[in-house]
């Protein structure tokens, strides 16, 4: 999930952080759930 672009599948704007994003959704990419991913510092 990138915030600087949403997700337009589950119809969240840009700059909705991670931690904001509805329970109930799921990566467009892979399915997983919200729950299922962790933080990667680049």
């Amino acid at each position: 999930y990138d915030p600087a672009e949403g997700d337009p599948v589950w119809q969240i704007p840009p700059g909705t952080p991670f931690k904001d994003l509805p329970d109930y959704w799921r990566c467009p990419q892979c399915d997983g759930d919200k729950d299922q991913f962790m933080v990667i510092h680049e």
